[in-house]
């Protein structure tokens, strides 16, 4: 899978994750076209880097247990 592919994924899976919108593993899963087991990497690794990620039973969806966002950019080092 490309780069390009990978990123526009996370960057999804983050609008998810944000609006309380994932739906149960399965469905995010499905929404992500990954397995479950796929998925659950991905949000592990999220965790690992420190994205505050929690499921959440009663609204089936998972969310962020703080006020975070996700960005992917290249910065200038000043010389």
């Amino acid at each position: 899978m490309s780069l390009e592919k990978q990123i526009e994924r996370l960057k999804y899976l983050d609008f998810l994750i944000q609006g309380k919108r994932t739906g149960t593993p399965k469905e995010l899963a499905c929404k992500l076209h990954l397995s479950e087991r796929q998925t659950f990497e991905i949000i592990n690794k999220m965790k690992i880097m420190g994205a505050p990620i929690q499921y959440c039973h009663q609204s089936r969806s998972y969310h962020y247990t703080e006020n975070v966002f996700l960005e992917i950019c290249f910065k200038r080092k000043n010389n």
